[in-house]
């Protein structure tokens, strides 16, 4: 089982849409946690349509944490059906509360979600966008792939490499994320999924990116915004698979691949 991480560097490639498809197209059970500091709950309003009230979430699992009880339990009390084969804890309940927290909340919770994961459930960490020493480093450093959303574009691209900058790469100078990877051993575990642009001309090869940023390659994902309706609104599929949901597919193979080469942690007993 893995953690999995999500998250952009700038713009809005789409990574909680892409969340919310991976986690239809998985082939085990998944949590979703919304962990973006800088956005409230997108997965109540949109996979779920508003039908369910924006009362559970991280607000509440930070008042565990300063009662201590952050535990498994607690989170699973946060968490909402999603599908037949995932749940989410949505985000914070408001911008102010997500801003006002301390940095050893995300130890704590990452340390929760460890043990859902070693009881046989994926968990995807939907971090919205980073920042340079970003406080959920901890989160960063724990997941199985730190998988970085980029669109295939100048501007995404651009955004992305100062976070994962290399020091042959014309600079002494190494990106935050890198060197925070590199510390651990983890360099190798940052991953890349491409999201492609729909002007012609403007987006540049998914096997290209992945080279210059010095990333794995997960996957990329057609701009089809019928097809990623159907994640991130709900949206009716159609009678024939999507573009988008045929690429999820294909995206979900690669991460076995991948994590099948990577070393698997420790397993906490049952």
């Amino acid at each position: 089982m893995a953690v999995v991480l999500f998250a952009s560097a700038g713009g809005a490639p789409g990574v909680t849409t892409a969340v919310v498809g991976l986690a239809s197209e998985w082939n085990r059970p998944v949590l979703i946690v919304e962990a973006d500091t800088a956005s409230t709950s997108q997965i109540l309003p949109g996979a779920l349509r508003g039908q369910v009230p924006h009362i559970t979430g991280l607000t509440e699992l930070t008042v565990a944490d300063y009662y201590g009880r952050l535990d498994e339990g607690a989170v699973w009390d946060q968490a909402v059906q999603l599908g037949e084969n995932a749940h989410v804890v949505p985000g914070f309940t408001s911008l102010r509360a997500a801003r006002s927290i301390d940095p050893r909340f995300w130890r704590t919770l990452v340390d929760a979600l460890r043990v859902v994961e070693a009881r046989g459930i994926d968990v995807f960490i939907d971090a919205g966008r980073i920042t340079v020493d970003d406080e959920r480093i901890d989160m960063l450093r724990e997941a199985e792939s730190v998988t970085l959303v980029v669109e295939a574009t100048l501007p995404g691209v651009a955004a992305l490499h100062p976070h994962v900058q290399r020091s042959d790469a014309g600079s002494a100078q190494v990106g935050w994320l890198r060197e925070s990877m590199e510390q651990i051993g983890h360099g190798e575990w940052m991953d890349l999924l491409v999201v492609d642009h729909p002007v012609i001309g403007a987006a540049y090869p998914a096997s290209q990116i992945a080279q210059i940023l010095g990333l794995h390659l997960v996957g990329s994902l057609p701009s089809d915004p019928r097809g990623a309706a159907q994640f991130t609104f709900h949206a009716e599929p159609g009678r024939r698979r999507t573009r988008y949901a045929r690429a999820l597919q294909t995206v979900r193979t690669a991460y076995d691949e991948t994590f099948a080469q990577r070393a698997p942690r420790e397993e906490v007993p049952a």
